[in-house]
């Protein structure tokens, strides 16, 4: 990782207030906090969610392998992005964000309105049962990369229950995450962390315990399996859902095409292929 550091405090009685004055002018979060009996957001809170960010891309990884320790995750073996084939990191790119390389980082306040604007058309949407059109607030503030990797790190600290606070948070970390990292660095990082079916964190391992290879051995129909697997790893890894994992994996493969990373009949012939994983702890070898 690249050795770039910030102030923890960088802007950060300015973000603490932003997130107070957002947070309090959520609908979905005043209704949460009613039924819930949540307390009254203040400065100081998000203030020390602030103070407790990474300064130094160091550590972002200690804190990474700190959350991966406490869920008894074993050590794991990583690879630096220019180590992994192109395909495979084509093929994650289009699987979760086409756009990656080509977004420009966006303004804090910004994203901070665009997540409430979603979260109160998300609410309409449910009490109108989806009449309302959420498509033009949905767009990406940040990468679903440092998404994934900012809700990784604060599992130990929140919990998976999710609430616009706990969006706000996300969106702190997620702003630190590509403050600190670079596109390369910030793309390494998920591919060595990201949960992949099977108990399998990271590209490395999970190309072992799917297929009983390295990386570099991966067809690629294979490197767009494990990219499909990102979106729900364990519903696809299920051998029950072997169909809908094959459905995935041909998406990935045609969005590859489509983008320009291979050919088309590389896609078609890959594609054709049966969904091939190594048996084990019940599942089956292929699937057609």
């Amino acid at each position: 990782m690249p050795a770039r550091a910030l102030s923890s405090s960088e802007n950060c009685s300015a973000k603490a207030a932003i997130l107070v004055i957002a947070l309090k002018n959520s609908f979905h979060w005043q209704l949460y906090a009613q039924e819930k009996g949540e307390p009254e957001p203040t400065e100081a809170e998000f203030l020390k969610s602030c103070e407790e960010l990474p300064s130094s891309s160091t550590q972002i990884a200690e804190a990474l392998e700190q959350t991966l320790t406490s869920t008894n995750v074993s050590k794991r073996e990583i690879a630096s992005l220019t180590a992994l084939p192109k395909k495979v990191r084509d093929a994650f790119v289009v699987a979760e964000d086409p756009e990656f390389y080509q977004r420009q980082r966006a303004d804090f306040s910004e994203c901070v309105g665009r997540l409430i604007l979603f979260s109160n058309i998300a609410l309409a949407r449910v009490m109108t049962r989806g009449s309302i059109d959420a498509s033009d607030s949905t767009k990406l503030c940040y990468s679903r990369f440092s998404k994934a990797l900012a809700r990784n790190l604060m599992l130990t600290q929140l919990g998976r229950q999710s609430t616009v606070k706990r969006e706000l948070k996300e969106t702190l970390w997620q702003e630190r995450l590509e403050a600190l990292l670079d596109k390369d660095t910030l793309l390494g990082t998920f591919l060595n962390h990201a949960y992949l079916g099977r108990g399998a964190f990271g590209v490395v391992e999970a190309a072992r315990r799917h297929f009983d290879k390295k990386p570099s051995e991966l067809a690629v129909e294979e490197a767009a399996y494990l990219a499909a697997l990102v979106k729900a790893p364990t519903y696809y890894s299920d051998p029950k859902n072997s169909q809908k994992a094959q459905e995935r994996r041909n998406w990935v493969l045609s969005e590859m095409a489509a983008r320009g990373f291979i050919p088309n009949g590389e896609a078609e012939a890959a594609a054709a292929r049966p969904l091939t994983v190594v048996e084990r702890h019940g599942f089956p070898r292929s699937s057609r």
